[in-house]
């Protein structure tokens, strides 16, 4: 199994470390963890700038994606190519059988916009553009962008829908949204249907 675990920052964990970091029960034998980052001063495997850069790695290459506190810093405010070329990326190296799995502030949340490096909040209806199936809905209010991703939710255990807000017990204000998200391969643009 490959999991590739982007903005890895510091955190450049193995398997059994990064799994209980991030709150999954999975085997660990087997694993191989690449580690990418934009900061080549903290050592990842990969160096790469999501949404400007390609991903180094092949098509169809990745079991799981681990997207810890990452998205929320992609692109620019305000602009939507760097964010989605993001999104067309992670879509890529995902095998189709693989799955992503991640974690941002809440829209809500007072860290949605407290850190001066976000530029998006996020909810679980951020998500519908990456869904070539939201484009299809007669009379859709959603701009008909042709993004080559097609992702659905994933529902795990504990996360039925495929998200999950989460809400710290010691501060109500600090809210997290969980999320785990499946390819839709092979990909079938809403434009060419």
């Amino acid at each position: 199994m490959t999991v590739l675990h982007v903005g890895c920052g510091r955190k450049r964990l193995d398997a059994e470390a990064l799994f209980r970091y991030v709150g999954l029960q999975m085997a660990t034998e087997d694993v191989r963890v690449i580690h990418l980052d934009a900061n080549p001063s903290v050592e990842p495997d990969l160096v790469c700038t999501l949404g400007r850069d390609a991903i180094p790695l092949p098509d169809d290459s990745v079991d799981l994606i681990v997207a810890w506190h990452v998205l929320e810093h992609v692109g620019r405010q305000g602009e939507s190519g760097a964010w989605f070329r993001c999104w067309e990326e992670l879509y890529r190296v995902l095998a189709p059988s693989g799955w992503l799995y991640g974690e941002s502030p809440y829209y809500t949340s007072i860290w949605a916009w407290s850190d001066p490096t976000h530029t998006r909040a996020l909810s679980e209806h951020s998500f519908v553009f990456f869904a070539q199936d939201s484009y299809r809905v007669p009379d859709s209010a959603i701009s008909p962008y042709r993004l080559r991703c097609d992702f659905q939710w994933l529902g795990l255990g504990n996360m039925p829908r495929g998200f999950e807000v989460i809400t710290q017990p010691q501060d109500a204000r600090v809210t997290s949204l969980r999320f785990a998200m499946a390819p839709k391969k092979p990909l079938q643009p809403w434009w060419e249907t």
